[in-house]
C-alpha cells in the first residue's frame, strides 16, 4: 500500500472511529454529534460530568480505532518528515526561527523509542508554538491532498 492509500485507508478508520463512537454516546443517552473538521460534540449537563465520564470510558473499550491507530510505516515516516521539512522551510520564510530539523533517520528513530517526533511548529522561546495557519502543519488523515 502505497502512502495515498494509506492516508486514506486512516482517513476512513478514523471517521469510523468517531461515527461508532458518537452512536455509542448517543446509546448511553448523551447527546452527540460529529462535526466536519472530526470533533465530536456532546452536551452534558454539569450534574451529568460522572455519568459521561463513565459512558465516555466505556465507549473507548468499546470502539475500536482500527488501522487509524496502527504505527506509521516508514514510509509513512518519510512523508511526513518531508511535509514537516517543507513546513520548516515555509515558516523561515514567512520571518520564524523554527526548531531545524533531525536527520531522517534519526525522526524515524525517535517515533521508534515513542518518544515525541520532531515538528518545526514547537517552539521552546513561543509558548503554543508557531502558527499553523500559513504554513499548515501536515495531516496524515486528509485525503484531499
Amino acid at each position: 500500500m502505497n502512502v495515498d492509500e494509506s492516508r486514506r485507508a486512516r482517513a476512513d478508520a478514523a471517521r469510523a472511529e468517531q461515527e461508532a463512537r458518537v452512536q455509542c454516546l448517543q446509546d448511553a443517552g448523551f447527546p452527540a454529534d460529529l462535526q466536519s473538521d472530526g470533533n465530536i460534540r456532546v452536551k452534558v449537563n454539569p450534574d451529568q460530568q460522572a455519568a459521561y465520564q463513565a459512558a465516555s470510558e466505556a465507549c473507548d473499550e468499546q470502539v475500536d480505532p482500527g488501522v487509524a491507530a496502527l504505527p506509521l510505516s516508514d514510509a509513512e515516516l518519510e512523508w511526513l518528515y518531508g511535509e514537516y521539512v517543507a513546513s520548516y522551510e515555509c515558516l523561515k520564510a514567512q520571518g520564524y526561527d523554527p526548531v531545524q530539523p533531525p536527520s531522517l533517520e534519526a525522526y524515524i528513530g525517535v517515533y521508534r523509542s515513542g518518544e515525541p517526533t520532531w515538528s518545526p511548529y514547537e517552539s521552546p522561546e513561543r509558548a503554543g508554538g508557531l502558527p499553523r495557519t500559513t504554513c499548515p502543519e501536515p495531516d496524515l488523515y486528509a485525503t484531499d491532498r
